[in-house]
């Protein structure tokens, strides 16, 4: 059975859920053969990748403070007024000695979306990303176009 399955049985709080799925993330990372994104793989596997997912629970602290998330377009949130802000920009789109990047920022966190979303989405290319993160259906506004 699918752990994501598995923590969808549970029937938790979205807290709870959270910590239950931030857990699972962070075990998987610590046995995955990849290069350290899923975007690609190593040709054998790595020898962490033999060893066992242990799920521990993170370190929680109850946040008292007011906060707020802003996920969306950059240009968008960069109009809003804020104390601190941490913008994650595509990987390789303003680099000079790497060409913009073909595969799209969502990509690289493919997995870490399949098993928050608990889905089975179509699958493409030798990575097996989701078909939702490729060129076609989420084209980037820092794609280069020739004239």
């Amino acid at each position: 059975m699918q752990f994501g399955k598995k923590i969808d049985k549970l029937s938790l709080s979205p807290v709870d859920r959270a910590v239950a799925l931030t857990s699972l993330i962070l075990a998987m990372d610590r046995v995955d053969s990849t290069l350290g994104h899923f975007a690609s793989y190593l040709r054998e596997w790595s020898p962490r990748s033999y060893n066992d997912a242990i799920l521990e629970v993170p370190r929680l602290f109850a946040n008292e403070r007011e906060h707020r998330v802003i996920r969306g377009d950059v240009f968008e949130a960069a109009k809003e007024s804020v104390d601190l802000a941490y913008y994650d920009p595509p990987y390789g789109s303003n680099n000079e000695k790497m060409p913009p990047s073909r595969v799209r920022y969502s990509a690289y966190y493919h997995l870490w979306t399949s098993i928050c979303l608990n889905d089975r989405p179509k699958l493409f290319g030798k990575a097996r990303r989701r078909e939702d993160t490729s060129d076609g259906f989420a084209p980037s506004v820092f794609r280069r176009v020739s004239t």
